[in-house]
């Protein structure tokens, strides 16, 4: 037996048959901590960006370019400077600086912002 192709005006009528809002907002966006390598929310995680060759913490998540993401944990954060992580996701080539990143994990400096991630202790 042979199978016909559907028409345009079939193709168009199952189109609409699906309802265009499955799959969209239903889940949370997740990321990968570079630290443990565990997904997590968007909202749980520090996103951090390379600017004049070091680590800047990017809080509003608005910074351009490429982000790593990683849990506001001192345990994962070194886990993934140990690893160079930060460099392979960042795509950037040798060590980069990264005390400021490890002084806003390390006095929770996001807490006293208001910052989606406050609700974190």
């Amino acid at each position: 037996t042979e199978f016909a192709t559907p028409s345009r005006r079939e193709t168009a009528i199952l189109a609409d048959a699906v309802p265009r809002d499955v799959g969209r907002g239903s889940t949370p966006s997740t990321r990968t901590c570079v630290g443990c390598r565990k997904q997590g929310r968007r909202d749980d995680l520090l996103r951090v960006v390379v600017a004049n060759g070091e680590l800047v913490p990017d809080l509003e998540r608005k910074r351009p370019g490429r982000g790593a993401w990683v849990h506001p944990d001192i345990t994962c954060f070194d886990a993934a400077v140990r690893r160079r992580s930060f460099e392979r996701a960042l795509r950037v080539p040798g060590p980069v600086n990264s005390d400021a990143v490890r002084s806003v994990i390390a006095d929770r400096k996001w807490e006293a912002d208001g910052h989606p991630m406050s609700a974190l202790k």
